[in-house]
């Protein structure tokens, strides 16, 4: 692994670290999270290691019954990823944990990580 690629890793971890919230059951009348102008990292059960999805203009929403954790697909700068601009419906009770960042830090991580 080239250095400016650990480089670029470690600033995505220090910020993943100072921006952690961890998804959990939310307490009655307590107001639900605001995402507006973040990037969601987010991790599902059964692939606790492995971002299952990264969202932006992510909000909850209810389908069916059930809450949803709704967005598009963020821009991964990967040709021919299925998921970007997509719109993105991961079960809100599926999710062990996400990670706000703000889109300006996603676009920074990309841009260091990016091979050249």
């Amino acid at each position: 692994m080239h250095k400016r690629h650990l480089a670029g890793a470690a600033i995505m971890l220090a910020t993943i670290v100072a921006a952690v919230a961890w998804a959990g059951p939310r307490n009655r009348g307590e107001e639900p999270p605001c995402f507006d102008g973040k990037t969601l990292v987010v991790f599902c059960i059964g692939q606790p290691n492995v971002p299952n999805c990264i969202l932006v203009r992510a909000r909850l929403t209810s389908i069916g019954g059930r809450v949803f954790l709704t967005g598009v697909g963020a821009d991964t700068m990967r040709p021919g990823d299925f998921r970007q601009n997509a719109e993105i419906n991961v079960a809100w009770d599926a999710v062990t944990n996400y990670y706000v960042l703000a889109y300006e830090q996603y676009v920074d991580y990309l841009a260091t990580a990016k091979p050249r």
